[in-house]
């Protein structure tokens, strides 16, 4: 590994929209934009990002997101204060060194200098970005990196799955889910949650609120879910931490912050971190930025209380950066990284492994507006980019092969994750889908198996066909090469 001094040599920008369900935390939002941002380092590693600002609920908007980007790209080139060849392995607990800025062991530098980004959403994408590059530099993941300073050994955590009704429950628990998350409306809907837990008894429950219920009505509401299997409900109402001030009467259930940490003072913090009434600190990385996460992490470990990683709707690049984070904080309490509506059920979320050496690459002309014009690497997909060989205890991910956001946003995280993918064709029979599915998840898969394709069956049984991480990367950037295309590209 060469160690080099890290220093930021150019930040750019592309905008992405992709449409999703309007319900839950969407307030009706059916279309989600965002940034992705690329970083790119003095020594030609790149890393990204993602930006994704949600309306009604984040703290900045697009224009912000803008703003930020550019004032930030004003300070480069940016010399960090540490090396990329920094002790990555380096112990300690979760966030102990990103409040010192002279810990050249470990986060503290990054976050001093994008500690001004005023952004939060621009800051997390700036913050994932840089983290990811640097993980490239030392030949590791985000998560292995980020596990480097929480003191956590990676390995598989669970999630929970958001259900609306008792056939969904059903559905996954019978899948393996052992934490099923709630939203509820403003009336409470004790009589659905209970149905719920019929469905799914052995499940432990979230609730989700949202801010929905009155001040006034939640000592009731909560009084009227008592014997029920809950965890703790998020956000019951606006000001939630009100409710766990010292002298405030006790709680039937236990409750969680969620949004308002975005805005809670630090006294406030600390009042809410010593009551009984807390139960976990649900973090939001879009709102909060990572290394601010990590901060809350800490001190919620801190206190006995369960630090909770969740998403704000991201596409592939944010929420691939979540689950790092999630990973990172280890443990057995589910993340809230489960699937939404239409994309393939996940119950338990998987580590990538230590990355490999990369693939030999063809040289191309770089993208116009890369700053080092000497610069060859060829425009290989950014999540074939940093190879990683999956667990051999890590379970193929089989999708139906429609054409759609969810299913491409599934594609991208997986192969970001080293999870080899198995692509079964839409308009199969159900009998011969079935079969192709259970000879997928009963093969024993090469470690650097990216994806799984069935042949036509023209001439017999379909046969399953294993493409490496390589061999696909190598394809990309051979295709590529002829018409100099690159990430920016677009087809029309």
């Amino acid at each position: 590994m060469t160690v080099a001094p890290l220093r930021v040599e150019h930040v750019r920008w592309r905008e992405v929209s992709w449409v999703i369900a309007g319900g839950g935390a969407a307030r009706g939002v059916t279309t989600r934009t965002a940034r992705i941002v690329e970083i790119t380092l003095a020594t030609g590693e790149r890393g990204e990002g993602e930006a994704a600002p949600l309306p009604g609920m984040s703290p900045d908007s697009l224009d912000d997101v803008d703003a930020a980007l550019a004032a930030f790209a004003a300070r480069l080139p940016l010399d960090l204060g540490i090396t990329t060849g920094g002790a990555g392995a380096a112990a300690g607990k979760v966030g102990d060194d990103v409040d010192d800025p002279d810990a050249d062991r470990g986060l503290g530098p990054l976050a001093a200098a994008l500690g001004t980004v005023t952004s939060p959403a621009a800051r997390f994408a700036l913050e994932t970005a840089l983290l990811d590059a640097l993980a490239a530099a030392r030949g590791t993941t985000l998560a292995a990196l980020l596990a480097a300073h929480t003191g956590t050994a990676l390995a598989a955590i669970p999630v929970a799955i958001v259900v609306d009704t008792p056939a969904e429950a059903a559905a996954a628990a019978a899948a393996g889910a052992r934490c099923l998350k709630i939203k509820v409306g403003p009336a409470g809907d004790a009589d659905r949650v209970r149905a719920i837990h019929a469905a799914a008894p052995l499940a432990t429950l979230r609730l989700d609120a949202n801010r929905g219920w009155a001040r006034t009505d939640v000592l009731g509401r909560l009084a009227a879910l008592v014997g029920l299997p809950i965890a703790f409900v998020e956000e019951p109402c606006p000001d939630a931490h009100a409710l766990l001030a010292p002298g405030a009467p006790p709680l039937p259930l236990p409750i969680a912050l969620d949004e308002s940490l975005a805005t809670l003072d630090d006294a406030a913090l600390t009042r809410a971190l010593a009551s009984p009434d807390l139960a976990a600190l649900v973090l939001k990385p879009t709102l909060l930025g990572a290394f601010r996460a990590l901060q809350l992490a800490a001190r919620a470990r801190a206190a006995g209380k369960a630090a909770i990683v969740t998403h704000t709707l991201e596409g592939a690049i944010g929420t691939a950066a979540c689950a790092a984070l999630a990973l990172a904080f280890g443990g057995d309490t589910p993340a809230g990284l489960g699937p939404r509506a239409g994309e393939p059920l996940v119950t338990v979320l998987h580590p990538p492994v230590a990355a490999v050496p990369p693939p030999p690459v063809v040289a191309v002309p770089p993208p116009l507006d890369v700053v080092t014009p000497d610069r060859t690497k060829a425009a290989v997909p950014p999540a074939l980019a940093a190879p990683a060989v999956r667990n051999a205890d890590t379970p193929p991910l089989v999708l139906t092969a429609h054409p759609t956001p969810e299913v491409v946003g599934a594609i991208q995280a997986a192969l970001r994750a080293g999870v080899p993918l198995v692509l079964i064709h839409p308009k199969l029979p159900p009998a011969e889908a079935a079969r192709q599915r259970a000879l997928a998840e009963a093969a024993v898969l090469p470690p650097d198996t990216a994806a799984v394709l069935f042949t036509s069956g023209s001439t017999g049984a379909a046969r399953g066909v294993v493409l490496g991480r390589a061999a696909l990367a190598a394809a990309a950037a051979a295709s590529t090469a002829p018409f100099q295309l690159n990430e920016n590209s677009m087809l029309k």
